[in-house]
């Protein structure tokens, strides 16, 4: 007898469903893990990420309307240089990204989870999870010795999703706001 874990029953469902609802033959999604090579395919899902963080955040959303996947990703960059990166890419049947994780691994064994997304229409179906806990299990690998992210002010599902995972709040950081009239009032 072969016991799926929740994950694997998880995906086995997702893609049934996908299967009936479409009504074309199965679509096995493929993940693609690597470093930098594969930020071309993160790119487009990081802009949608970066449109919903304008919309959420509570202060500072022209820095996100202003802020390029080019400049997001260059500490990234600089991690991979002084450290180490992985990105893992999820695409559809049809080879189309519907999800990403950039993890990183500083100098100094520190670990981050840089920038995580899942299209909205594949969400709810253990993806983002998967996501998730692939760069943890990759960190594992390496004398990491603290873990961390950052969520921007306003987005409260990405927060209930971290704490689902065992992150959990330690520091609120407070940035002067150079721009005080864009805010939005809480």
């Amino acid at each position: 007898m072969v016991r799926l874990s929740s994950k694997g029953f998880c995906r086995i469902i997702y893609m049934l469903l996908r299967t009936v609802m479409v009504e074309e033959p199965l679509m096995a999604l493929r993940h693609k893990v690597g470093g930098l090579e594969l930020l071309p395919d993160v790119k487009p899902l990081w802009e949608r990420l970066n449109t919903m963080n304008v919309d959420r955040s509570v202060y500072f959303g022209d820095r996100h309307r202003n802020l390029t996947f080019e400049e997001r990703m260059r500490p990234v960059h600089r991690k991979a240089r002084e450290g180490m990166v992985r990105v893992e890419v999820i695409l559809d049947g049809a080879e189309v990204p519907i999800g990403y994780c950039v993890a990183t691994i500083d100098s100094e064994y520190i670990g981050e989870v840089d920038s995580i997304y899942v299209d909205e229409g594949e969400r709810d179906h253990g993806l983002g999870g998967d996501l998730l806990d692939n760069a943890i299990d990759w960190m594992g690998m390496f004398p990491v010795h603290r873990t961390f992210l950052s969520v921007t002010v306003g987005n409260i599902d990405a927060s209930r999703f971290y704490e689902r995972h065992g992150f959990r709040p330690r520091h609120t950081i407070y940035e002067l706001d150079t721009n005080p009239e864009q805010g939005k009032p809480i």
